[in-house]
């Protein structure tokens, strides 16, 4: 098959016409849409339908941009014929060689990465070039309307066979890459790829045909810290609500749990809302991810205790007197497992303490009333506070008769 002077025939032009059928037929819905980019050019029929555009300026236009085909050489990974291809007869006669195929809308940031699969048929008999632009204008699909204009895509990334040199651009599935850099601030904008050959075509001294494959679009992704480091603890019976926020993302983010699972009664809204009401008390172990519009992602480890109603006793402390021995106990109604009593706020009377079973004891050495708040914790990490009032007397003196 000689491919700088034939067309390729009817084959190429029953692939497209059952392709755009296939397309208008079903909903589309792929990683297209999504900020990170993955095209294997599966199904070229759909890619305007995810946000690629196609354009030959070419001068004079002739054909396209076509899908693969397995009789001129296989893709570089999956389907034989899941590739993109230009060719010579993107002009007609002798001409300039200048066929677009433009990426959907990305935010761009320094850092990002651009790779892509590309080789040409072989051997190589004619000069073939292929060039990766880059436009910071949005929406922008704009490249001119001439063989030589770029219009909004100035910005020249990369180059294979610049110079138009027969036997540079490789014969084999070669892959190539480049990083984003010299960006003032993220910007919206597209990437495109412009199969750009002078005195190309069926007559011409250079072009001949030129495949793409896996192009994948990778943000660099900043740090993405969920917040709060901790969750409060969820209380039986009770209506919870806790938002999670985050740190480092762009644009609108999402939350989801991606491992373990939430507490019976609760669910995590897309915006990080942590709602409902739980029955039963646990100790539940989840992984939240949140991910930014630019599927940069972050996750968490939560633990979170659902606790029972807990009691502490008595309602009331008794009363103590200076320099006499004072003891009280301090118990519990449904705590789990072992507890933990402490002075969260206020203090006791100066010769008392509070052990970690719950029993304040000594000699109180001063007296007047002493607000003190007291704090059990339980083997779940559940707790519950109370606010006690310690009145300590003075002791009274009786003076010796004579």
């Amino acid at each position: 098959m000689t491919i700088k002077k034939v067309r390729p025939g009817r084959l190429y032009y029953q692939k497209l016409v059952c392709l755009i059928l296939f397309s208008a037929l079903f909903f589309y819905t792929s990683k297209l849409k999504a900020q990170a980019l993955s095209e294997g050019f599966d199904n070229v029929g759909t890619l305007t339908s995810g946000g690629w555009v196609l354009q030959n300026n070419s001068d004079p236009a002739g054909d396209g941009w076509y899908a693969g085909d397995p009789a001129i050489f296989a893709s570089q990974t999956g389907a034989a014929d899941s590739y993109i291809l230009a060719y010579s007869g993107n002009t007609i006669g002798t001409g300039i060689i200048s066929n677009w195929l433009i990426t959907p809308v990305r935010n761009l940031r320094n850092g990002d990465v651009v790779s892509f699969f590309t080789r040409k048929v072989s051997p190589d008999s004619y000069p073939d070039r292929l060039e990766l632009r880059m436009s910071t204008s949005g929406q922008s699909s704009n490249v001119g309307n001439t063989a030589t204009s770029v219009g909004d895509f100035s910005t020249l990334l990369l180059e294979v066979n610049p110079a138009l040199v027969q036997g540079v651009y490789p014969v084999s599935w070669t892959q190539y890459s480049v990083t984003v850099s010299g960006l003032a601030a993220p910007v919206s904008g597209r990437f495109a790829f412009r199969y750009f050959v002078t005195d190309g075509g069926p007559t011409g001294n250079n072009s001949e045909l030129i495949g793409i494959d896996e192009f994948v679009y990778t943000p660099n992704c900043p740090a993405i810290t969920l917040l709060p480091a901790t969750l409060p603890q969820v209380q039986t019976g009770t209506a919870y609500s806790q938002l999670l926020s985050q740190s480092g993302g762009a644009g609108t983010v999402t939350y989801q749990v991606s491992a373990g699972s939430l507490p019976p009664g609760l669910v995590l809204s897309g915006a990080g809302v942590l709602s409902g009401t739980v029955s039963t008390a646990g100790v539940y172990t989840f992984t939240v991810t949140a991910t930014d519009a630019n599927l940069c992602a972050g996750t968490a480890t939560f633990t979170l205790p659902v606790c029972p109603a807990i009691t502490l006793n008595p309602a009331t402390l008794a009363g103590g007197n200076i320099g006499s021995f004072y003891s009280q106990t301090i118990t519990q109604t449904g705590a789990t497992g072992a507890v933990t009593f402490s002075v969260s706020s206020g203090a006791l009377p100066a010769g008392l303490t509070l052990n970690p079973a719950g029993n304040i004891s000594g000699t109180p050495t001063e007296s007047g009333s002493f607000p003190v708040t007291l704090l059990l914790t339980d083997a779940n990490g559940c707790s519950a506070a109370k606010s006690f009032t310690l009145t300590v007397g003075c002791t009274p003196v009786f003076a010796a008769l004579p």
